[in-house]
């Protein structure tokens, strides 16, 4: 099983975690169905990606812009705040321009 889930659901989800009420059945699913892939294995990709679209883009094989909007849109149905999102995408550092 995917076991990634907080210690308890009553402490606060730190900025990179998703909220304990995340699926991480359901949020492969709605991947899956997005990026025309098998929902199995999205599944191995999304225990280890989390919330990291170039994480998905490498593990999948797919373009990093395809996999954004799918990660950000399978997120906001799963319930994740956007403040998560966005923290989580500020963190993968494929994301950030090269000149920074």
């Amino acid at each position: 099983g995917v076991n990634w889930a907080p210690e308890s659901a009553a402490a606060p989800a730190s900025a990179a975690a998703p909220a304990a009420a995340f699926d991480p059945v359901s949020f492969a699913k709605c991947l899956a169905d997005k990026l025309g892939l098998n929902p199995s294995s999205v599944l191995a990709a999304v225990a280890k990606c989390k919330l990291s679209p170039s994480c998905y883009a490498s593990t999948l094989g797919l373009s990093i812009f395809k996999v954004i909007g799918a990660v950000a849109s399978c997120a906001a149905s799963a319930g994740i705040p956007s403040s998560t999102v966005e923290a989580a995408f500020a963190a993968d550092s494929t994301l950030q321009p090269a000149n920074a």
